[in-house]
């Protein structure tokens, strides 16, 4: 029976041909009894001559009709005229997902939800035993109202033979679309199978995850993942090679990315099993849409702590809460109870800090490009709560009442009430030079903060209404002091404890102070942050925190501290803060978990994992070798020390090469066989140079009265770069010293203004530019500037970066420049020099960088196309923080008071 407009199919009227393909035409016809529009499938003549296949057809589509899901084309019915049979489905109006493709990739933040509604009808489909087999674009529609509905269902698994032999690609349910023409209806196909059924090999639902990730991909990048001029080539794409992981786009999530690995491992035995779990990953997806913002509950008034433990014990036995509790303990009165909290979805922990009453605890969650907000978590609830407005925030604390949390985001201190949403600004605090380092609210009104760029960084106070903040303590100019941090409040109010960097380290600790004036006290040497109750003194050494008595009256500590509290996270030894806070009565204690051990990472141009280097560790710094076969990298210790390792790439081994107490920056001569650095032992950073095979005695190479970081050695040999760090503002300038002769000390010579902080500096690989980071813009920006050969710059100055980097690298070619920009991006920017010119691109991400602390988080390859970066061991999800109930009776027992 030929087909033609007006003919008749039982009820139904052809109107218009949709199109064509390999299970038959596609036609839009009129249901003249319902009064609706429905899609005629026409079935291949070959269907209509095999009793079998009408059988099993009939009975497939009798099991696709009880398919009952929104992203599901509906089946209607069959019907048959003058010996032809037709399938009679839902008319889906909409572009198909290959029209769409066509026209170019699809953004990120519209691929993924298209991608979950896909999973969730495969999901569907799966649970009744129905398998696709021919999941492709072109049988995927996007209405409108941006439902997709997926087309086509189970018909594929009728197209083959019940045995497992070789299945004829004409039998397929392909319909051509225009973002197929050239290409061919086998090859739409072949394109999309999985490498079991390329050979013809008997399928299950893992086809369709492959099939799956083949779509997605397809999306992200705009092309296939598997493609080939003939079917043969395909086949072979399909059966032994990877995808171009280079064409997803860079800003393609890494749990995404994850994914489609999953998807797309050839042994189907370790191929990702349910498509539900792909269903789960694409459900959050906040690296690109955000987090929709909650109104905020407050607690109830009348909760006590045990109730408190009991509602979250009970909490936790809620599978579908995305906010993990494990109830650890919870027996007897006012028994010690701690529970484990888990950041939402998967971003990681900032700072938590407990509610002075410990029904809450406010915490800031970083995302993988470090963007940051506040959430407010009740500890009888189930889940925590992203607050609005609160983009970039850092380093919460609690008004003494508890209303508010004030926070620092955009260079000034703000504060939210916690019950409204609405947000305040109190002051500003910082240019676009850096952040803040904490603050503490007392019932007064008062507040503290530290803000760095107000200078050598003192504390500063305010009024909580708003106001302009004044410096409150002075540097003692005796002691070098570099800044004061993290300041708490005494129950007292008026009194505060502090944590004082020191350019002499073994003046370093924690001081008590008081608003009205008078000298500091040390109360503890050492690197931490510290909060006092109103019998304990608590901070942390060694990753261990620790309490001990603290007689508020007479400001002095008393009796031995007794850890309570391990492993705990700290900020590293230069920041000082460490991670954990009490409420205003004891009971409640949080912390945050020390900080993942890295290990160093060899990464490709796409951000795909490759080789691990070398043992985990607490890494700083790195650098690549000149001839690319060894890794230096500073490593700290427990005690906040830190030493230069070496990683053997070739044998594995890994020796050390310092064993002072903090050496720090490593730097390369050209030939390898030397490595200069910083010694931080007593006073300033002096510069030292050492045989990079550990013999011999190391060299004294300059001191000053200033801090000394090397930066780079000269490709000639002759001239080292070094950042020059005064102590009174912590900005540095960059200068230049003469290396030929390294066992004379020298003085480098100035080469940037002091009046700007410019640090992170390289050679050129030709000699003839350097490369660093400067705030001369008032933010961070990555500049190259001309070199000559007698150790002066020259006048080209060139900004590399466009909206902020830092970390500048070189590529051993001298034909690209790297940076990390303030996303965490690894940025990369073509270069074009000449003999009188110097011109760059525009600067292109290419991958994440882990935000791990470091500073320098990654090198280049000598072959420019792979990075060695300093990864976290685990991932940042498996950090959580604890949080200890009746933590005051655990304090008694382990210190009884008089």
């Amino acid at each position: 029976m030929g087909i033609t407009i007006g003919t008749r199919l039982g009820p139904y009227e052809i109107v218009s041909a949709i199109g064509a393909g390999g299970m038959g035409e596609v036609y839009r016809a009129r249901d003249t009894r319902l009064d609706r529009d429905v899609a005629v499938k026409v079935l291949p003549q070959a269907f209509a001559a095999d009793p079998e296949r009408l059988a099993r057809f009939e009975r497939e589509a009798k099991t696709l009709a009880s398919l009952n899901h929104s992203n599901i084309a509906a089946i209607y019915g069959v019907e048959e005229a003058n010996g032809t049979r037709a399938l009679v489905m839902e008319l889906v109006e909409g572009e198909t997902l290959a029209d769409r493709i066509a026209r170019g990739p699809i953004p990120v933040d519209e691929t993924l939800p298209i991608a979950k509604q896909i999973a969730e009808a495969l999901e569907a489909a799966h649970e009744q035993g129905v398998i696709h087999r021919d999941l492709k674009p072109a049988n995927i529609k996007v209405r409108p109202d941006g439902t997709v509905k997926v087309l086509d269902f189970g018909l594929a698994k009728l197209a083959g033979p019940t045995t497992a032999g070789p299945s004829p690609l004409s039998m397929s349910p392909t319909i051509t679309s225009p973002a197929m023409t050239g290409v061919g209806v086998l090859l739409g196909t072949a394109a999309y199978m999985a490498p079991e059924q390329a050979r013809g090999k008997a399928v299950d639902k893992r086809a369709d995850i492959w099939a799956f990730g083949c779509v997605l991909y397809e999306m992200l990048a705009g092309r296939r993942a598997f493609a080939g001029q003939e079917m043969p080539d395909v086949f072979v794409s399909v059966i032994s090679k990877e995808p171009d992981w280079a064409q997803l786009p860079p800003l393609t999530p890494l749990r995404i990315v994850e994914l489609l690995k999953r998807c797309f491992n050839k042994d189907p035995r370790e191929r990702l099993r349910d498509i539900g779990d792909a269903r789960t990953e694409l459900q959050i997806d906040h690296f690109v849409r955000g987090t929709v913002a909650a109104d905020v509950v407050p607690p109830p008034r009348s909760q006590s702590v045990r109730s408190i433990a009991a509602a979250v014990a009970a909490a936790a036995l809620a599978a579908s809460s995305t906010y993990l509790l494990v109830h650890e303990a919870s027996s007897g009165v006012r028994a010690l109870t701690k529970l484990q909290l888990v950041p939402p979805d998967d971003l990681t922990f900032g700072a938590v800090v407990v509610s002075p009453e410990g029904r809450r605890v406010a915490f800031t969650a970083n995302d993988a490009f470090g963007s940051s907000r506040l959430w407010i978590r009740s500890l009888d609830a189930a889940t925590a709560q992203p607050l609005s407005n609160t983009d970039g925030a850092s380093y919460p604390f609690w008004s003494p009442d508890g209303r508010f949390v004030a926070f620092f985001a955009d260079h000034k201190l703000k504060k939210i009430d916690a019950s409204s949403g609405a947000v305040q600004t109190i002051c500003a605090v910082a240019n676009d030079r850096g952040g803040a380092r904490g603050g503490a609210w007392n019932r007064d009104g008062v507040i503290l903060f530290a803000a760095e760029p107000f200078g050598a960084d003192p504390l500063f106070r305010v009024s909580a209404s708003g106001g302009e903040p004044q410096a409150l303590t002075g540097l003692e100019p005796s002691a070098n002091e570099h800044h004061h941090h993290w300041p708490s409040f005494l129950p007292d109010g008026q009194h505060f404890v502090y944590y004082a960097s020191n350019t002499s380290p073994q003046l370093d600790g924690i001081y008590v102070a008081s608003l009205d004036g008078g000298e500091a006290r040390l109360l503890v040497a050492g690197e931490s942050s510290a909060i006092a109750t109103s019998q304990y003194l608590l901070f942390v050494r060694e990753r261990i925190l620790v309490a001990q008595p603290f007689d508020i009256k007479r400001l002095a500590l008393t009796g031995e501290a007794v850890p309570i509290a391990q492993p705990v996270g700290t900020d590293g030894a230069a920041n000082g803060r460490s991670q954990f806070s009490i409420s205003e009565d004891g009971r409640v204690l949080a912390y945050g978990a020390a900080s993942a051990e890295t290990r160093l990472r060899w990464v490709d141009r796409t951000g795909t994992a490759l080789d691990w280097v070398g043992p985990p560790g607490f890494h700083i710094d790195l650098r690549v070798s000149p001839d690319g076969a060894r890794v230096a990298a500073q490593r700290e210790d427990a005690h906040g020390g830190a030493d230069i390792w070496i990683e053997e790439l070739r044998r594995g081994i890994t020796t050390r090469l310092t064993f002072d107490r903090y050496n720090a920056a490593p730097v390369w001569s050209p030939d390898g066989k030397y490595l200069a650095y910083f010694l931080s032992a007593q006073g300033p950073w002096n510069l030292h140079v050492k045989a990079s095979d550990g013999t011999g005695e190391d060299h004294l190479l300059s001191k000053t009265a200033n801090d000394l970081v090397p930066m780079d050695w000269s490709p000639d040999g002759k001239w080292l770069l070094v950042a020059e760090i005064f102590p009174n503002t912590r900005k540095a300038h960059l200068g230049v010293m003469s290396v030929q002769d390294f066992r004379s000390a020298n003085t480098p010579r100035v080469l940037t203004s002091p009046n700007f902080d410019s640090n992170f500096a390289s050679f050129a690989p030709d000699g003839r530019s350097i490369l660093y980071r400067s705030d001369e813009s008032g933010r961070y920006e990555v500049y190259a500037r001309s070199f000559k050969s007698d150790g002066n710059v020259g006048d080209r100055k060139t900004q590399v970066s466009t909206e902020g980097g830092i970390e500048p690298r070189w590529s051993p070619d001298g034909k690209e420049i790297f940076y990390v920009d303030f996303k965490n991006r690894l940025m990369a920017v073509e270069v074009r020099t000449a003999a009188s010119s110097f011109e760059v691109d525009a600067p292109r991400p290419l991958l994440a960088i882990p935000s791990v602390g470091s500073v320098w988080r990654y090198d280049v390859g000598r072959d420019g196309k792979r990075f060695i970066v300093v990864t976290p061991v685990k991932e940042a999800k498996s950090l959580p923080a604890t949080v200890v109930l009746n933590a005051d009776q655990e304090l008694k027992r382990l210190m009884p008071t008089k």
